[in-house]
C-alpha cells in the first residue's frame, strides 16, 4: 500500500516488483490516500480501504476495479475515513475499521452491510480512532489496533470483547503516537499495521511513534 502516492504496488515473495494500480482521484479504480488492504483467499480479489474517498474498493487480482461500497457518513454502511480492512476466512466477510466513527463494520463478500461493533470511548470494547484490523485464521478472533487508546483489543468472531494489550510508552509491549509529516495536514498517528502469522499465531504490530515493529504471542 503506497499511501501517499495513492496506489497499490504488488511484489513477488522475494521483493521483485510485479505491478501497480490506482492513482489519485475519486473515479472507479482511483484512490485517495488508502490505508488498508486485504486479499480474499478464495476469489483472489484485492480489497482496499480507500480512506479519503470514504469507501471500500474491490479489485480483481489483475488490478481491474470490480465494485465499491460505502460513502461519507455515520449511518450503517457509511464511513468517515475507513483505515483498515480484513477478511474472515471462514465466511469471506469483509471487516472495515471505520476510524472517525470509532467502530468496526462487517460486510458480506458482495459489499452488503451486515453488522457492527465498537463505539467511541476508553472502556473495553470501545475505540478511539481505530486504525488497523486482522483476523486470527485459527479461530476467527478479531484484533483491532485502537490507535487513540494506544492498545490492541481482541474480540471473538461475533464482536464480543475478549482481551486487550498495550498501553502508552516506549517500553516493551507499549505503543506511542508519532507525527505523520507526509500527510497533507500533519497529524498524530500510530498502530497502522496489524497482522497474524497463520503458523505461529504471533501478532505483529507497527508502533509508529516508537519507530519499530513489535511481535506478541497469542498462545
Amino acid at each position: 500500500m503506497d499511501r501517499h502516492l495513492s496506489r497499490l504496488q504488488i511484489f513477488s515473495p522475494n521483493g521483485s516488483f510485479l505491478a501497480k494500480f490506482g492513482g489519485y482521484g475519486n473515479a472507479a479504480g482511483q484512490l485517495a490516500h488508502p490505508d488498508g488492504v486485504a486479499v480474499d483467499g478464495v476469489t483472489g480479489d484485492i480489497v482496499v480501504a480507500d480512506t479519503d474517498n470514504h469507501r471500500i474498493q474491490v479489485f480483481g487480482a489483475d488490478g481491474v476495479p470490480h465494485f465499491s461500497f460505502g460513502t461519507f457518513g455515520r449511518r450503517d454502511g457509511e464511513f468517515i475515513r475507513p483505515a483498515g480492512v480484513a477478511i474472515a476466512a471462514a465466511t469471506g466477510d469483509i471487516l472495515v475499521v471505520d476510524q472517525q466513527n470509532h467502530r468496526v463494520q462487517v460486510f458480506s463478500r458482495s459489499g452488503a452491510y451486515l453488522w457492527q461493533f465498537g463505539g467511541h470511548g476508553t472502556d473495553p470494547g470501545r475505540f478511539n480512532q481505530p486504525s488497523a484490523i486482522a483476523v486470527d485464521p485459527d479461530n476467527g478472533d478479531i484484533l483491532v489496533g485502537d490507535m487513540g487508546n494506544l492498545r490492541v483489543q481482541v474480540f471473538d468472531a461475533n464482536g464480543s470483547f475478549l482481551s486487550r494489550f498495550g498501553g502508552g510508552g516506549s517500553g516493551d509491549g507499549q505503543f506511542a503516537l508519532g507525527l505523520d509529516l507526509f500527510s497533507s495536514s500533519p497529524t498524530l498517528t500510530g498502530l497502522l499495521g496489524l497482522a497474524v502469522d497463520p503458523a505461529s499465531r504471533s501478532v505483529g504490530v507497527t508502533d509508529w511513534g516508537n519507530s519499530r515493529v513489535q511481535v506478541f504471542s497469542r498462545r
